[in-house]
Order: structure tokens, then C-alpha cells, then sequence
């Protein structure tokens, strides 16, 4: 049996991993980012969208430019798994115990885990429950 998560399981447990809070984590781990927030907020706060702008207004056969641009999309993926990790790690101790408990009794039932998300949630509570 197999158990599929999407971002609506971190919101029932009060842990908000949207584009728009882990934006704002970024800037507080690099202010630079204050530098495209208008982008970010043009773009639906789609991250993703950002990253493909800066990919493109980075153009050319320039090795130079290729390591940049490369460099730079990674640089941002990092920081956006950082700062997602950051919340989650944040808010997974205000988690009350009877919920890990009800949490743990739902995961025992499954053999398999799925996420939609990049969803760091999902696996500190596999860990800590040691249910995988």
C-alpha cells in the first residue's frame, strides 16, 4: 500500500511551505534576493519562472557565461532547499505529540511514501517516527 502527500498534509500541521514563505526564508539567509523580489512577485511567486528568466537574460556560448548561468540556477535551487528545510525544521517542534502520535498510527498502514512536493516534512517525520 502506497501513500501520496501533497503540500495540503504540511498545512494541516500548521507547517506553510509555499513558494511565497520560503521566498521570504531566502532573503533572510541572503538579502541579494531582495534584488529580484519584484520579479518573484511579477512571477506568481513561481520560483521556477524566476530561474528560467535569469537563464535567459544570461544568453550566450561564452563558457564563462554557461558556468555563470549554471552556477547561478544552482545556487538558487540550494538556497530554496535550505530555506524549505528551515522552515520545516522551525515549525516541526511545535508538532504537538498527540498529532505524531495520530501521524504514526496513519503511516503504519502504508509500506511506501510519495510526495508531489520537494517535502522535507514527509521525512523528518519518517525519521522521527521510524515508520519507513
Amino acid at each position: 500500500s502506497h501513500l501520496l502527500l501533497g503540500n495540503g498534509f504540511n498545512c494541516s500541521l500548521g507547517v506553510y511551505t509555499t513558494y511565497s514563505k520560503i521566498f521570504e526564508r531566502m532573503k533572510e539567509f541572503s538579502p541579494d534576493y531582495k534584488l529580484i523580489e519584484e520579479d518573484f512577485k511579477n512571477a506568481n511567486s513561481d520560483i521556477e519562472l524566476v530561474i528560467g528568466t535569469l537563464q535567459n537574460s544570461m544568453n550566450g556560448n561564452n563558457p564563462f557565461m554557461k558556468f555563470l548561468n549554471n552556477f547561478i540556477q544552482n545556487k538558487i535551487k540550494a538556497d530554496f532547499m535550505k530555506a524549505a528545510i528551515s522552515i520545516v525544521t522551525d515549525n516541526i517542534k511545535e508538532i504537538y505529540q498527540e498529532k505524531n502520535e495520530e501521524i504514526y498510527l496513519l503511516f503504519q498502514k502504508f509500506d511506501n511514501y510519495f510526495t508531489i512536493n520537494y517535502d522535507p516534512l514527509l521525512y523528518l517525520l519518517l525519521m522521527k517516527l521510524k515508520v519507513y
